[in-house]
């Protein structure tokens, strides 16, 4: 199983409402202020979680966790990011949240924005990706305010100055070199030409790129993807007091001007997977072990209706290729099943990824162990046993992460984003009861082209 929080999403909450107000307790002036930005209000009572509309068009989900820990997640999100800047404006966009950081906020240099993080216990973070925009972070519960005020400034009070703008360039031009050579990177960076046909929108920045990147069209395209409120949802998740949080959520978010922009954010169009089979390499001087990804392009098209069949038909697979490992080998080899959307938060593309480590002169046997036994799977469909092993395992991993803040942001985030019914988190494992050995086979025929996947290794030279 695979979870997303950026780049990749796995899906799947208790609420404590704060106390209620004494009854004879008249409202504040301020209390009444703060709710004349709240255009809607509910709770969602089968995941104990509130939502808020604000008047702004911003969707906040609220959702209290209580712990020993003083902590509160808190991440604002939008689709859309630098994939829709023509190419040769995409590493101004991919630098401008860098840069528009590096500036500061209002009359606050970037010093002074250091400063105020460490003496309120935040970690903010705002930052352009290709395919969306994303603000996160986390404080204790004495800085939600100085958190959701910086939101309210990273919206209103932008500042793009020329020596940021040059001290970001020099500094991204350092980390480049740092990084050249690194395996991982170069393995991933392989990963993602290779299942995208070097679909340029992917690639990682080089030095060649900082030459093209325009002071005037990164600042254009900072403002532009910090501008309307509407186009982000909020989801804060922790240990905080839950009274006060209106009268923030309403003075720092609610009162950020609502935006028409002229040019809205489009999905991306769908990366092209190379079609039949193709195998490659990558160089890894650093590891003596081979590394090997299998990658299958998956032609369903994802929808509440079927994320939880398909996450289980996941497991399903990952549950077969260990057992026929475990039988044949007495060991695993580190097999994970996972699935990414790589165009993250869209849906139009999807990777269904098989990986597994072992030496460097095993790694064609296994793969053909494995392919070979993809193929039973797919003939005679899964046992009843796997079926009860995935479910036991899903479970574990379930109960897991739910105890888990980051496990909720990434779902909350996701559910709405997408457009999903929130209630739906609560049935996951409801559904994985119901899944039956045929409707696994069929699910397996559209997630599994035999004859269409990539092969990508490591070898410690050419």
């Amino acid at each position: 199983m695979l979870f997303y929080l950026i780049g990749t999403a796995v899906l799947s909450s208790i609420l404590l409402i704060g106390t209620p107000s004494i009854a004879e307790e008249e409202p504040s002036p301020a209390h009444q202020l703060a709710k004349s930005f709240i255009a809607q209000e509910k709770h969602l009572s089968s995941i104990d979680v509130d939502e808020i509309i604000l008047s702004n068009g911003m969707r906040v989900l609220i959702r209290q966790m209580e712990s020993d820990e003083d902590d509160v997640y808190i991440r604002l999100t939008a689709k859309g990011g630098y994939s829709i800047l023509p190419t040769n404006q995409r590493a101004s966009g991919q630098l401008a949240s860098e840069i528009g950081w590096e500036s500061g906020l209002g009359e606050l240099s970037t010093d002074q924005l250091t400063v105020l993080l460490y003496e309120n216990s935040v970690e903010y973070n705002p930052e352009i990706q290709p395919f969306s925009r994303f603000i996160e972070g986390s404080c204790d519960s004495h800085g939600v305010e100085a958190f959701l005020q910086l939101v309210n400034m990273t919206f209103t009070k932008q500042k793009f100055t020329r020596e940021a703008f040059e001290r970001v360039i020099k500094q991204t031009r350092e980390s480049i070199k740092k990084s050249t050579g690194n395996s991982l990177n170069n393995f991933e960076e392989a990963f993602k030409r290779l299942n995208s046909q070097n679909a340029s929108i992917l690639n990682q920045l080089t030095e060649p790129d900082l030459l093209t990147v325009d002071f005037a069209s990164s600042k254009e395209f900072y403002q532009r993807c910090f501008e309307n409120p509407g186009d982000f949802v909020c989801v804060i998740v922790g240990n905080f007091e839950r009274k006060r949080l209106d009268s923030w959520l309403s003075k720092y978010l609610g009162s950020i001007p609502r935006q028409h922009t002229l040019k809205p954010f489009t999905a991306p169009d769908k990366l092209p997977f190379p079609s039949g089979i193709t195998q490659k390499t990558a160089v890894n001087q650093q590891r003596s072990e081979c590394l090997t990804r299998i990658t299958f392009p998956v032609s369903l098209q994802i929808s509440e209706s079927n994320i939880r069949l398909f996450e289980f038909t996941t497991q399903v697979i990952e549950t077969r290729l260990k057992t026929v490992l475990r039988n044949h080998l007495d060991e695993t080899l580190g097999l994970d099943v996972a699935y990414e959307f790589p165009l993250y938060p869209y849906f139009e593309n999807i990777w269904l990824i098989l990986q597994f480590r072992c030496g460097n002169n095993r790694s064609d046997a296994i793969k053909d162990m494995i392919l070979k036994n993809l193929e039973i799977l797919m003939t005679n469909g899964p046992l009843e046993e796997e079926l009860n092993q995935a479910k036991n395992q899903l479970r574990e991993t379930q109960e897991f992460w739910e105890k888990q803040p980051a496990y909720w942001i990434a779902t909350l985030s996701n559910y709405a984003l997408w457009n999903w019914n929130l209630s739906g988190i609560s049935h996951g494992f409801e559904e994985e009861q119901k899944h039956s050995p045929q409707n696994i086979k069929e699910l397996l025929k559209t997630i599994l082209p035999l004859k269409n996947f990539t092969v990508l290794s490591t070898k410690t030279s050419l």
